[in-house]
């Protein structure tokens, strides 16, 4: 079995995440917002320990790490995202062993987050 890696891909318009890796159980893509399923443990324990860096552009949070709690990245991403570009991030499936998260670029009159 050949060993896949999470890749992240950086376009003008938008980054995109590929994570190897079938949804948990019975997950389904449109589930994602609403059910904890945790998919990569290493990348969320590595999250656990970072700090949150200061000075960033429309980054406000009340964490003082990058993860405080496993569950809710899912909506963080969406609510986020949607601040900033406007629209909605992408999950999908390609096929039955990656997902891929698509971010689309923020507007430039939304990066202060207003």
């Amino acid at each position: 079995m050949a060993l896949s890696h999470i890749r992240l891909r950086m376009f003008a318009d938008r980054i995109e995440l590929n994570s190897p890796g079938a949804l948990p159980n019975t997950m389904e893509i449109d589930m994602l917002p609403y059910r904890q399923a945790g998919r990569n443990p290493g990348i969320a324990s590595l999250l656990a320990k970072c700090s949150v860096p200061d000075g960033i552009p429309g980054l406000r949070t009340q964490r003082t790490t990058l993860m405080d709690r496993r569950g809710e990245g899912v909506q963080v991403i969406l609510r986020n995202s949607e601040a900033l570009a406007g629209r909605r991030p992408r999950y999908e499936m390609l096929g039955e062993s990656e997902l891929r998260l698509t971010i689309f670029a923020a507007e430039p009159d939304r990066r202060d987050g207003s």
